[in-house]
């Protein structure tokens, strides 16, 4: 939950930033909390990576492929929570934490759409 509050947080200030590094940290709060993200926080990573202030760059655009990974992974899991892990066939522990975060109706019919299109 912290790099959670944290990403949550970060995003409010990624269109100030004038330097590239903002969208290494931002990929690296993205992928620690990954297993935890509600919609709110995706919302403001989506309000943040397409603001118009927000500086343009190879990193800008690594981080929005990173970001549109990080989505489809989630709708995935959404769609599919009995996914095999490769190891045995069984659910793993994190794929199992983040279906029933996700299958608990953290993401609104709204969210639905954004991910379906």
């Amino acid at each position: 939950m912290f790099f959670l509050e944290l990403l949550s947080n970060f995003v409010n200030y990624m269109s100030y930033s004038l330097y590239e590094e903002v969208f290494s940290v931002f990929d690296k709060l993205l992928v620690m909390s990954s297993e935890v993200i509600t919609e709110a926080v995706l919302k403001k990573c989506i309000v943040a990576l397409v603001d118009k202030y927000t500086l343009k760059s190879k990193s800008h655009k690594n981080s929005l492929q990173t970001f549109m990974k990080s989505l489809i992974d989630i709708k995935i899991k959404k769609n599919d929570p009995q996914r095999h892990s490769m190891s045995g066939g069984a659910l793993s522990r994190s794929a199992g934490r983040r279906a029933g975060n996700l299958s608990g109706g953290a993401l609104s019919s709204d969210f639905d759409d954004i991910i379906n299109e």
